[in-house]
């Protein structure tokens, strides 16, 4: 499985591109520490709004900080919120939803009109509510993100499990005594669980999304914590005698951004549309 994996990744030079990249992308995020060349905190007023160096590649913001370290900085909060809200979207959807669905009944038609409610409202105005109401902060907005993550992969895995949990197999798992614990874990998701781990690929890119557009508005992550929508919120009125400060965490994000999909692509061509 893992084979054919990267054989077909690398027939895919789009994809493969990507999936470098992501790699590329989590490794800064864990060695942040190590990578940033300057302290992204440091304050040098003298060095403010200064151009792009040899030594400074990215030159320094509004407050004379190094504007790549910053950056490095901020893929660490981008990569580490978007991994942390897939993953716990991940898990609460696809247990809520395989479960209505292999029960079905009152807790199946419950769930679903849980569902119908929240997807009644716009997803980032709901965010924007929540962390309104709690307060920035990096918790409480991994917490308004997850509100609503959930509802994509519950439906999804939904439908999945209505698909094949009267299927002959299940029911021979029945007759052969096995309980609904395993039934449900090793037969049910093992067989259904595919689409969901591509949607969460491909939603992990709307995630980052959310995260940087949150703190553009600052309602994510505060000022002097470095992250990318907060950074280029702050450089937008320097936008004509410092581009640099747009560009290049622009360039960063985008490059994430088109990772994620291309990536996300190839996975659903090769798991779901096989």
């Amino acid at each position: 499985m893992i084979g054919d994996f990267f054989k077909n990744l690398k027939r895919d030079k789009i994809a493969f591109l990507s999936f470098i990249f992501l790699l590329l992308y989590i490794f800064v995020a864990i060695f942040a520490n190590f990578l940033a060349p300057y302290d992204p905190y440091k304050v040098e007023l003298s060095k403010r709004l200064v151009a792009p160096s040899f030594s400074h590649p990215f030159g320094f913001d509004e407050l004379g900080r190094d504007e790549l370290s910053r950056v490095i900085y901020g893929t660490r909060i981008s990569v580490s919120i978007g991994i942390i809200v897939v993953l716990i979207t991940f898990i609460v959807g696809i247990l809520i939803g395989g479960l209505s669905a292999y029960v079905g009944g009152i807790l199946d038609e419950l769930v679903m009109r849980i569902t119908d409610v929240f997807l009644a409202m716009p997803g980032i105005l709901l965010a924007i509510a929540i962390v309104s109401f709690l307060g920035t902060g990096i918790f409480n907005l991994i917490f308004a993100l997850t509100v609503m993550g959930w509802i994509s992969y519950a439906r999804l895995i939904r439908g999945e499990v209505l698909k094949i949990k009267n299927s002959e197999f299940i029911y021979a798992a029945k007759f052969s005594g096995s309980g609904h614990f395993k039934i449900f874990f090793k037969h049910i998701l093992r067989n259904t669980i595919d689409p969901a781990i591509v949607q969460g690929v491909l939603n992990l890119g709307g995630v980052i999304i959310s995260e940087a557009s949150l703190s553009f508005l600052g309602l994510g992550i505060s000022p002097p914590t470095p992250s990318w929508g907060n950074m280029l919120s702050m450089a937008r009125i320097h936008l004509f005698d410092a581009p640099h400060l747009i560009i290049f965490p622009s360039i960063v994000l985008a490059i994430l951004i088109f990772s994620v999909h291309f990536f996300g692509e190839f996975l659903e061509e090769m798991f779901i549309k096989r």
